[in-house]
């Protein structure tokens, strides 16, 4: 690609766009700064950021009272993002999903999760596929129905004789 198509194709700005709703920029390249990007944007409803590289997440705070979807699927979490997902509090729908495979640093934990649906109360969907819960979050019903795990201690051997 020359480098005018380039320079022209990052250089894009949604000035003027006022009564966009629904956007899905999955797939930003890393060189494009999804916040400078979006600011122009007031009227966003449902928001796709798939695969993007976020700088920060305050920048969502825009829609707070607004935004209803929200897709961060495979995005790198942390709690700056959640605290901010946090604050957007008419969230309907939800994915922070994110591919098993990929390494991350953030763990999803149970406390998380309570926080999300007790903050959110409008909150309707919500994917989480691919997190490896930190924690134990047991559902008690299926346990009485299947019977507890199996697995007997093995006491530690204090002495020799």
């Amino acid at each position: 690609v020359p480098a005018a198509r380039q320079a022209l194709e990052t250089d894009f700005s949604f000035q003027g766009f006022d009564r966009l709703r629904l956007l899905n920029l999955g797939q930003l390249p890393d060189e494009v700064e999804a916040e400078s990007l979006l600011r122009p944007l007031r009227s966003v409803t449902a928001l796709d950021l798939s695969n993007v590289r976020l700088q920060g997440a305050a920048f969502l705070t825009q829609w707070r009272e607004r935004l209803a979807s929200l897709v961060l699927y495979n995005v790198d979490l942390s709690e700056e993002v959640i605290g901010t997902v946090l604050e957007l509090v008419n969230l309907r729908h939800l994915d922070l999903s994110r591919e098993s495979r990929r390494n991350v640093k953030f763990k999803m934990t149970r406390k998380i999760l309570t926080v999300l649906v007790q903050r959110l109360l409008h909150l309707v969907s919500l994917d989480i596929s691919g997190h490896i819960m930190l924690d134990n979050c047991t559902m008690p019903h299926f346990e009485e129905a299947v019977g507890r795990p199996r697995w007997v201690p093995v006491p530690v051997l204090t002495r020799f004789r």
